[in-house]
């Protein structure tokens, strides 16, 4: 059984909670203390050591996704929305009249942005120009979470796991690399940290509010976080730590009347054990073990692999709930959010590319299991810690049961990285823009259709801008 070092409650762990002290009804100074615990301050020498990590950090990430050429390339070649929708109309109108057109139902504030900008360079810099954008979003998501969860772990090496798993998960190397048009499932992901915040500063309070907002404005899936909206409020009682829940309630108001004027077609829906088999064999395998492993795993033993990964998971989980302290509300939000999140998806959407098939890709539509699998990795992070620095007995145990799954999980991320895209049916992005001047040579042509990735996309592209 696990017993806490010694302490039945966070503060004697040494977690600050920040603010449980308030006379207020039992239930809601437990929620406050659970989800929303005040952050651990860095002093003077900590900030400038972390500021230094940071900086590594950074350089480590643009490197390593600049050369991750899975799926799609990062340097010459245009991906999906990027090139069909985003791109073409910050060419054709100015940013204010793009910034909340729809597309696919809402609005896409982040990707219209960053496409209004891109569209100012030369044409053959633009594959670049959003890949480094793309980057350097996911680099400040990893940085944020690393900030925003420190009240729920105070391990900045625990934390930093987190970070890292935002820039080496398997399926983020698939389609969810070096584009604009997924940048939203980081934000969604940083949302729930962000929810969960409780700054000491009005400047840490602005990118918390700018995150969900932002978040709220790209993704109305960011609704899905209401629950953690409604908690904070009722359990939090200064106003100033409510300034994100207001911004959460403003862009919601903005998105769906977006939302509103338009439709998309609803999936036809599955069923409950359809929904856990999917989960596990394309968000929970994957996020573990990496892509190859999971492939393995469901093409020769596909019960056993099903069981034993829920059982491992459930384990964690339930042994890193039991000692109290904030780490309970980060467990409780990552692996809970990311099942509500996929449920969601597969109730909404349409699972034909979802679904377990006999050849099984899980690539395909792997957005959704990088952003679920982002959230359950940072759960059964906080599950890790909590049995490492809570359990005399069980430590032992579980310093080895967390190199073994570190040592899949790297396994995993070696052969992801490994993965090269072969066989494109697009011509790199400067031969493609070569082929389409070419066509714009041609008296009487205004646009000119330039090949994209995937197959059977192209970029409507003015010749005026070609030229």
């Amino acid at each position: 059984m696990i017993r806490s070092s010694g302490s039945t409650s966070p503060r004697k762990a040494g977690l600050d909670t920040g603010g449980s002290t308030r006379a207020s009804p039992a239930w809601r100074a437990w929620i406050a203390d659970t989800f929303f615990p005040a952050p651990i301050r860095l002093d003077t020498t900590q900030m400038w050591a972390v500021t230094a990590a940071s900086g590594l950090f950074v350089v480590a990430a643009f490197v390593v996704l600049l050369n991750w050429r899975a799926y799609p390339t990062s340097s010459d070649m245009i991906w999906a929305e990027d090139g069909r929708n985003f791109l073409p109309d910050a060419v054709r109108e100015p940013w204010a009249s793009t910034l909340l057109q729809p597309y696919a139902g809402y609005a896409h504030v982040v990707p219209r942005t960053i496409a209004a900008i891109v569209v100012l360079l030369p044409v053959h810099h633009w594959p670049l120009a959003l890949a480094l954008a793309s980057i350097a979003l996911r680099t400040a998501v990893a940085l944020f979470v690393w900030h925003a969860t420190a009240g729920h772990v105070p391990s900045k090496l625990a934390r930093s796991a987190i970070s890292v798993t935002v820039i080496t998960l398997p399926l983020g190397g698939a389609e969810v690399l070096n584009n604009i048009a997924n940048a939203h499932w980081f934000l969604l992901f940083a949302a729930v940290p962000a929810l969960l915040w409780q700054p000491s500063t009005w400047f840490g309070r602005v990118i918390q509010t700018a995150v969900v907002v932002l978040s709220m404005l790209s993704d109305p899936i960011t609704l899905l976080w209401t629950p953690l909206v409604v908690l904070r409020v009722i359990s939090v009682r200064e106003l100033r730590q409510q300034v994100v829940c207001i911004g959460f309630v403003l862009a919601a108001v903005v998105q769906l009347a977006v939302t509103f004027q338009t439709t998309r077609p609803r999936g036809p829906g599955t069923s409950l054990a359809q929904m856990a088999e999917t989960y596990v064999v394309r968000t929970a395998e994957p996020t573990i073990a990496g892509i190859h492993i999971s492939e393995w795993s469901y093409e020769f033993h596909r019960a056993a692999g099903i069981a034993f990964t829920v059982l491992v998971i459930a384990t964690i989980v339930v042994l890193g709930l039991i000692p109290r302290g904030p780490h309970r509300g980060l467990i409780l939000s990552g692996v809970g959010g990311s099942i509500v999140f996929y449920v969601f998806i597969l109730d909404y959407t349409d699972p034909a590319v979802m679904l377990p098939e006999l050849t099984i890709v899980l690539s395909a539509a792997g957005r959704y299991g990088a952003m679920a699998g982002m959230l359950l990795i940072t759960g059964l992070i906080a599950s890790a810690w909590s049995l490492l620095h809570f359990s005399n007995r069980l430590r032992p145990l579980a310093a080895i049961a967390v190199l073994a799954l570190a040592g899949l999980y790297t396994v995993g991320v070696v052969q992801a990285y490994g993965d090269r895209l072969e066989g494109a049916s697009a011509p790199a992005w400067p031969d493609a823009i070569g082929l389409a001047q070419a066509d714009c040579a041609v008296p009487g042509t205004a646009v000119a259709s330039v090949p994209i990735e995937p197959p059977g996309w192209f970029a409507s592209l003015p010749c005026d801008k070609l030229r």
